[in-house]
């Protein structure tokens, strides 16, 4: 729908963005800015109509085309306009209906509104919906899914729901996943929603294992190495990674936070682990970390630091380690980089002899369970699943190590179980300590290093500072 402004032009459909910006474009004599409404919010985005990605690099010297609408899931959306009238009484979503109902009530679209407006607070009865197709038959039609909407699990969760329509919706997931249903979990890099639970020590206090996160003395680390806050004004923080530690830090420190990951079920775990006064200051976006030069920044408050927590392990090689930094610094000339590097430590003895001394220091106390695990991982295989020629350390095979070392009675109950705390299914490009710092030099970057003590993981996660081009 367009407004009648001759200096703006508001659109709000999710149709194909081209087409959209090819109607602003004709009328560009008229108005000067188009808005094209986000398919999905930024935080589980997919490639599917509008794209934040996408849709700015439409506009002209005679057109600002803009995305909008991303920071807001679909039930969001619904609620501030859910008691409106047009709203509840001329809603369409199917092509099916013909007439008044305009809605046929039954196909998925149709149910996944319905059960929309039930969460968003609307009890009552709407023309635009027919009245003799309960909800829970609706449900029951449905052919299994192929993607699954977080309404439905949402609807499961609202404490007024209809027993009936929860028990319909609990068997279609059942038999959707019977099906082949994805939920994020096939992810290339290895992660899926049981590692990164893995990583979790308590739900309900929202606290992670050490090691795999930084503790409290890392994060004020990170804070120490941060501008003042006094001189950041409105300035935002990009933190790559949806590490909960640093992005409550950089919320407390900053007036907004842009958090970037693609990892859905990093994304599903971590998004509402905020605390709820601060969640208003973040934005998710899930993208690819090299993607961020793609974003549509005009507007937001300048970002003044970028943080990340073990990010750059997480790229294939060392030629992303360049072309993430590259990036980064193209973006965002004036912001200081923070982050905790993952090095290979290389070693002489045996794995068998590393293994053996871990195993001793355990049992003796020496260290924690999280320490231990940590350390069997990043250290106990270097000989035999690290090349040294390429820096990747091959989790997949480290693990399957471990368990037939558990099953052979080498590690014990306490001890496989700490080991897998740390688990993961693809590579990770450590580089040494030598070969990191040469990049960084070679590619003209300054640095300073934060080195702890205290933790049997520090060693592998020293804490480095770029400054921003200002600085230097």
């Amino acid at each position: 729908m367009f407004t009648n402004s001759p200096k703006i032009t508001h659109c709000d459909s999710v149709g194909e963005q081209c087409g959209l910006a090819a109607i602003g474009h004709l009328l560009s004599d008229e108005i000067g800015r188009l808005y094209i409404s986000a398919s999905h919010p930024s935080e589980a985005l997919e490639p599917w109509g509008s794209h934040p990605l996408l849709d700015h690099h439409w506009s002209s010297e005679c057109l600002d085309v803009r995305h909008v609408g991303d920071a807001l899931w679909r039930l969001d959306k619904i609620r501030q306009i859910v008691d409106e009238t047009l709203f509840k009484e001329h809603l369409v979503v199917c092509w099916r209906g013909k007439g008044l109902p305009s809605n046929c009530g039954h196909c998925e679209k149709c149910v996944r509104n319905r059960l929309g407006l039930f969460i968003a607070g609307h009890r009552g009865a709407t023309r635009s919906f027919p009245s003799n197709m309960p909800l829970a038959e609706a449900v029951r039609r449905l052919k299994p899914l192929k993607t699954l909407s977080s309404v439905y699990m949402e609807y499961l969760e609202a404490e007024d729901k209809d027993p009936e329509v929860a028990r319909e919706i609990e068997a279609l997931v059942e038999r959707s996943y019977r099906s082949g249903l994805s939920d994020g979990n096939g992810e290339p890099t290895g992660w899926n929603r049981e590692i990164v639970m893995a990583r979790v020590a308590d739900p309900e206090a929202r606290k992670r294992h050490g090691g795999g996160s930084p503790n409290a003395e890392e994060i004020q680390a990170y804070a120490s190495l941060l501008p003042e806050s006094t001189s950041l004004g409105e300035a935002s923080a990009l933190v790559l990674g949806m590490t909960p530690e640093l992005r409550e830090m950089a919320a407390r420190r900053f007036a907004r936070v842009f958090t970037v990951d693609k990892s859905r079920p990093a994304v599903q775990v971590y998004r509402n682990w905020l605390p709820a006064e601060l969640r208003a200051k973040e934005q998710l976006f899930s993208v690819d970390w090299l993607e961020v030069g793609f974003i549509d920044w005009r507007g937001l408050p300048p970002v003044r630091a970028i943080l990340g927590d073990g990010i750059f392990g997480n790229l294939p090689d060392e030629a992303a380690h360049r072309a993430l930094l590259r990036n980064l610094r193209t973006e965002f000339p004036e912001a200081v980089f923070v982050f905790r590097k993952a090095l290979a430590l290389p070693q002489d003895p045996s794995d068998e002899a590393v293994l053996l001394r871990l195993r001793g220091e355990f049992r003796a106390g020496r260290i924690d369970a999280d320490g231990f695990g940590f350390c069997v991982r990043m250290q106990g295989f270097l000989n035999e699943h690290f090349d040294s020629e390429c820096y990747l350390l091959d989790n997949e095979e480290i693990f399957r190590n471990c368990e037939r070392r558990f099953q052979d009675g080498f590690f014990d109950q306490s001890e496989i179980e700490a080991i897998r705390r740390f688990r993961f299914n693809g590579k990770n490009c450590l580089l040494t300590r030598d070969a990191w710092e040469e990049l960084l030099v070679s590619e003209g970057f300054q640095f300073s290093v934060t080195q702890l003590e205290g933790q049997p993981w520090y060693p592998f996660y020293p804490i480095y500072r770029i400054p921003s081009f200002s600085e230097q």
